[in-house]
């Protein structure tokens, strides 16, 4: 049987169906709202409600409410005072129900893509505009073969259709990303982070972090929750590896699953107020993101990161806390350990500096404490990724990095990515919540 979260989440989808059914046909009968006429020009503003319904709603509830319009359509010839001509059941329905699946089918492959909500919702409602027009002019063909033929009047009327296609197809991409914005819930959301190794908490509202916390490790999620206090969250997101196996809701909460790299880039890009950049995760491993305003495309990863961090630590310094493994490396010395410009070169090199990193670890066979090893490990491992990253932005015409990750926030990853940035001229920035960036990511899914 379906729980309480499950009979919300179907409620609050038959809520919105019946709101723009009814949206539609108030606008069908009130004038100069659904439908407005320039000369003898028509224009109908019934294709953003379509899709913006259908952005929400996806393919199934764009195609109910797209024969909502085509009926509200074809009843208007049957009152002389909407001013509409008579047409066939089929011609009225078939173009409109069309547009409607269509917008959902392509809003929902467009995020998948990586597009963001608004972006994909206003590429959807083009293509919706568009095939709408073209099933229309077929339709009319179909079912009135003299149609665009003969007489001057009837070539006239083609040419309106298409003009009136043109200005609808402008105004659903003008509009439906605004609509899209003003319409996306507000309320307070948690995002789950579970990942490889650590699971991550975040309460979020309007994109901005209430709370957060990681969960201990002999703790349950249950009890996580409870412990951030989370009882004013009116739904949940789950993301991360551990998303796929993850069952039922949290908490009794109407839970959603969220693609971990769109969680990924939406909460990193928010948090550091950034919306062209290059987001590096840094976790297990770490991962390159490239996020525009419009959308986002994953363009690599790496091995090196937290995961092979830990494990040079508890094989090379026997620690396994890995926060008193950071506090080592805070202590040590990386003249010990690697080998540097100052060790091979005795004059200047331009846009180099004698501390400029040779060859890592080269030093570490003789005398260096367990402190410098730290150190070291630690610099070689944020060094090459501070490089890939920076490698990969300049390719994608960015200068600014955005690093997440709860390693991204140890001081000993600062001192070796700011050499990195100075060599290569990139940003490097680490926002207020980098650790949990994916989790506020998967809170801000609409």
């Amino acid at each position: 049987m379906p729980n309480q979260a499950q009979k919300r989440r179907k409620l609050n989808y038959f809520e919105k169906a019946a709101l723009l059914s009814a949206l539609i046909v108030f606008m069908t009968v009130v004038p100069c709202t659904g439908y407005i006429r320039f000369g003898t020009i028509e224009i109908t503003t019934l294709h953003i409600v379509v899709a913006v319904g259908a952005a929400l709603l996806g393919w199934k509830g764009g195609a109910w409410l797209g024969f909502v319009w085509g009926a509200a359509c074809f009843l208007r010839a049957f009152f002389p005072a909407l001013q509409s001509s008579l047409v066939s059941p089929l011609a009225a329905l078939v173009p409109r129900l069309a547009a409607g699946a269509a917008a959902g089918l392509a809003a929902h492959w467009l995020r998948k893509a990586g597009y963001h909500p608004p972006a994909a919702g206003a590429l959807a409602a083009a293509a919706a505009s568009a095939i709408h027009t073209l099933l229309v002019l077929f339709a009319m063909k179909l079912f009135f073969p003299a149609f665009g033929e003969g007489s001057q009047p009837e070539r006239v009327e083609v040419v309106r259709i298409c003009l009136s296609g043109v200005i609808e197809l402008a105004a659903a991409v003008a509009i439906v990303p605004l609509a899209l914005n003003l319409l996306r819930p507000r309320e307070v959301v948690l995002g789950v982070d579970l990942g490889a190794s650590v699971t991550k908490l975040a309460l979020v509202k309007n994109g901005r972090c209430l709370r957060a916390i990681h969960k201990g490790a002999e703790e349950t999620l249950e009890e996580a929750v409870a412990r951030l206090d989370a009882s004013e969250a009116a739904r949940a997101a789950v993301t991360g590896v551990g998303a796929a196996s993850f069952k039922g809701d949290v908490l009794n909460l109407p839970t959603r699953r969220v693609d971990e790299f769109a969680a990924l880039s939406r909460g990193a890009s928010r948090s550091a107020k950034k919306r062209n950049c290059l987001v590096v995760s840094i976790g297990t491993g770490t991962s390159f993101l490239r996020v525009t305003p419009f959308r986002f495309r994953r363009v690599g990863g790496t091995g090196l990161g937290g995961g092979m961090l830990q494990g040079l630590a508890e094989r090379l310094c026997g620690v396994e806390d890995m926060q008193k493994f950071c506090a080592m490396a805070q202590q040590g010395d990386l003249s010990r350990v690697d080998l540097q410009l100052r060790d091979v070169c005795a004059g200047e090199i331009p846009g180099l500096t004698p501390a400029t990193t040779v060859a890592n670890l080269r030093k570490a066979g003789g005398g260096a404490r367990g402190e410098d090893l730290a150190a070291g490990l630690c610099n070689m491992v944020f060094e090459g990724v501070g490089v890939m990253a920076a490698l990969a932005a300049n390719k994608c015409l960015t200068h600014t990095v955005v690093l997440v990750g709860t390693i991204a926030q140890w001081p000993v990853a600062k001192h070796s990515l700011d050499g990195v940035a100075s060599l290569h001229r990139v940003r490097f920035l680490v926002p207020e919540y980098a650790p949990f960036a994916t989790a506020i990511g998967a809170a801000m899914a609409d």
